[in-house]
């Protein structure tokens, strides 16, 4: 589990867990003090559909809602983004995910990785 602390008021809480006396899922999590996001992570076989889920959080109790649900191609799992960059180049423009983004998303892996292995926590520096 790893704990990402943004700013003095929002955190992010990363759990992970392989090889475990646990039901399976391939699902992600994004929870926070409205609702919550659900979406699968895993290439579904083709014709299988997948559903991004958001679950409001209410005075009555949790409300679900069907964001998108589809199918994807299992043989294009980065097909987007890889047309996304070779369009950047061709454009000459930025894609949308710059270079920028993916440097915050790597520092923040090293970060969690050497907080484990030094059992401390460690800063990200930007």
């Amino acid at each position: 589990m790893a704990q990402i602390h943004c700013d003095e008021s929002r955190t992010i809480s990363l759990e992970i867990a392989e090889y475990v006396a646990a039901s399976s899922e391939d699902v992600f999590r994004f929870i926070g003090s409205k609702g919550a996001l659900q979406l699968q992570m895993t290439v579904k076989p083709e014709g299988v559909r997948k559903e991004i889920i958001f679950e409001k959080a209410a005075d009555d109790g949790v409300t679900s809602t069907t964001v998108w649900s589809g199918s994807e191609d299992p043989g294009h799992v980065h097909g987007h983004l890889l047309k996304d960059f070779a369009a950047a180049i061709q454009n000459r423009s930025s894609p949308l995910t710059t270079l920028e983004r993916a440097l915050v998303v790597q520092n923040v892996t090293d970060a969690i990785y050497g907080s484990s292995s030094r059992g401390e926590a460690v800063s990200v520096i930007q």
